[in-house]
């Protein structure tokens, strides 16, 4: 073994000294270059972070973007519903005023069959031209007045 005076005596003399601050200088060296290391690794750890939140950043405004176009389809459902409504209503009333207008055009045309059967067995006209029976005459006149119709008994 190596005695511990020799030892003594290497580190007290210059030779020691110029040792220990050669060790000590590379340590530090390799501390600091570890540091170097370890901060050009965080380095690229936050560039990657920083592509990822810009990725995310990005991804978040489309979805935004999705949301806002979503709730302006839902916007105009609901707009095109109520303008639905409203047809559907305004249709129901000319449904409404078609059916009344077709029960007073069957019970018209009931009324004017009836007098064409009545007047059926008479004639419309008499040889003047002259319209001869109440119920040919009534007859005749609905027809080309309400109905718009020409009958042939009348032509």
């Amino acid at each position: 073994m190596i005695p511990v005076s020799l030892i003594l005596g290497f580190f007290s003399g210059g030779k020691g000294k110029l040792v220990i601050g050669l060790v000590v200088a590379l340590i530090l060296t390799v501390a600091i270059a570890g540091v170097a290391m370890w901060i050009s690794s965080l380095n690229t750890d936050i560039a990657k972070l920083e592509k990822a939140n810009a990725e995310l950043n990005a991804d978040i405004a489309g979805y935004k973007l999705e949301i806002r176009t979503g709730q302006t389809e839902i916007t105009l459902l609901k707009q095109s519903r109520s303008q639905s409504t409203r047809v559907v209503q305004s249709l129901q009333g000319q449904l409404a005023k078609v059916q009344n207008s077709a029960k007073w055009f069957r019970v018209q045309r009931t009324k004017a069959l009836k007098l064409l059967n009545s007047a059926r067995n008479y004639p419309v006209t008499n040889s003047t031209g002259v319209i001869s029976n109440e119920d040919s005459r009534l007859a005749t006149e609905f027809i080309n007045n309400t109905l718009g119709l020409h009958s042939q008994a009348s032509q």
